[in-house]
């Protein structure tokens, strides 16, 4: 429960999903549904959280959190040791009392690199920037951005081999691509800033595409953009209308965890679509 209330309480119901289309008409209501469901979270959170550790507001001793936030003692202490999680209220030496907040920070940190994939050093990053709550929102999905894009490994061969570096003015076609993405996101009217590292990242890929021989362009993922737009929109409608009211944790979790969904849904579709055109008919099935 308390996961459904940090992540913004998701709606899952195929009514409701079928009830709201993300246009920019109707995203009035796609808030008006999430605060109703904030609403019926936030009643029944109490009795479901009872022996959570969150509601009740007793400290905690360290086996405690690692019971409830199911990661083991030793880590707990790297943790602490690496101020990923800030250090407990004394009570003895080398003992100390920990609350919700540090069962919250683990299950965050947890989710970052269990299902997130990502290293300490990326979740480092990720926690200074929720942290940070003098940056506007704007500046804490900048960082988090950063934060998830990788740097794109050099283009030629080995930087050692002086042999192994073709001349050329476009190595690897990345400027070319560059330019094509550009131009891509002004057609789409998109606000995005010029050193946005997903700019970078997209022309990385056309042009890893175009050396491979296929299709690279830009033209082609319109659809990918409409989808990404909406996915956008539909995700920061659960936002509050303040961002000061935002819970900066949930915002960063959802970023992270729905482009996880967002793949493994896609993988599905694919499967799905590549069994319907590829595998056996219903008649052969049946005959076996």
């Amino acid at each position: 429960m308390w996961w459904a209330v940090l992540c913004g309480v998701l709606t899952s119901d195929r009514a409701d999903r079928k009830m709201i289309r993300v246009t920019p008409g109707s995203r009035s209501n796609v808030r008006n549904l999430v605060t109703m469901r904030r609403v019926d979270a936030l009643t029944n959170m109490a009795e479901s959280s009872k022996g959570d550790g969150l509601s009740t507001g007793e400290p905690m001793r360290i086996s405690d959190l690692s019971r409830q936030s199911g990661l083991s003692v030793a880590t707990i202490k790297f943790y602490l040791r690496e101020r990923l999680l800030p250090p407990g209220a004394p009570t003895a030496r080398n003992q100390a009392d920990y609350d919700c907040q540090h069962l919250k920070r683990l299950r965050l940190i947890r989710a970052f690199t269990g299902v997130g994939q990502l290293d300490l050093s990326s979740v480092r990053d990720l926690l200074a920037a929720i942290d940070d709550a003098g940056s506007p929102l704007p500046e804490l999905y900048s960082a988090v951005n950063r934060t998830l894009f990788t740097e794109a490994p050099a283009a030629a061969g080995p930087a050692a081999d002086p042999a192994a570096v073709v001349p050329a003015a476009d190595p690897g076609g990345v400027g070319q691509a560059r330019a094509d993405v550009d131009e891509f996101i002004a057609d789409l009217g998109w606000q995005v800033e010029p050193e946005s590292p997903g700019r970078g990242s997209f022309a990385q890929v056309l042009a890893a595409l175009r050396r491979l021989g296929c299709e690279a362009d830009t033209s082609f993922f319109a659809p990918y953009a409409d989808a990404a737009e909406q996915l956008a929109a539909w995700e920061l409608d659960l936002l509050p209308d303040d961002e000061v009211d935002a819970d900066r944790a949930a915002a960063v979790a959802r970023t992270v965890l729905f482009e996880v969904a967002l793949a493994a849904l896609r993988r599905m579709a694919q499967e799905h679509y590549l069994t319907h055109r590829f595998g056996p008919s219903q008649e052969d099935q049946q005959s076996l």
